[in-house]
């Protein structure tokens, strides 16, 4: 639980906001896919660092742990860029949304922060 490992520094995050915060509200939210994700280094060998999905997995784990509520982009955004239509329409680049792509994650983090 040191911050020299991504699980550590998870933990790490998350019980030190608590901390400091104990009497606000704390929200997780995962990375969106993105076109390379078999790495979540980008060029890097998923061998070496692991898969986006791995580091999504951890954060979720984490936060269930310490019982925060998690946005899920990567699982419920509808943003898959490697779907050309969703690309081209909301994350032109494969990873960093545009307006359009923005937007519809404003949607879902405030209907997200109202459900709490």
């Amino acid at each position: 639980r040191s911050p020299e490992t991504f699980y550590g520094a998870c933990h790490y995050l998350y019980s030190g906001l608590i901390k400091k915060y104990p009497d606000k509200t704390i929200v997780i939210i995962t990375p969106l896919h993105r076109c390379n994700e078999l790495s979540a280094r980008g060029e890097c060998k998923a061998e070496e660092y692991g898969t986006l999905k791995e580091y999504v997995d951890i954060i979720r784990e984490v936060a269930e742990y310490y019982s925060l509520p998690v946005l899920d982009l990567y699982a419920n955004s509808g943003l898959q860029p490697m779907v050309d239509e969703i690309r081209i329409t909301y994350i032109p680049d494969g990873l960093h949304p545009n307006d359009m792509g923005h937007r519809v994650i404003a949607s879902k983090l405030e209907t997200f922060l109202r459900n709490l």
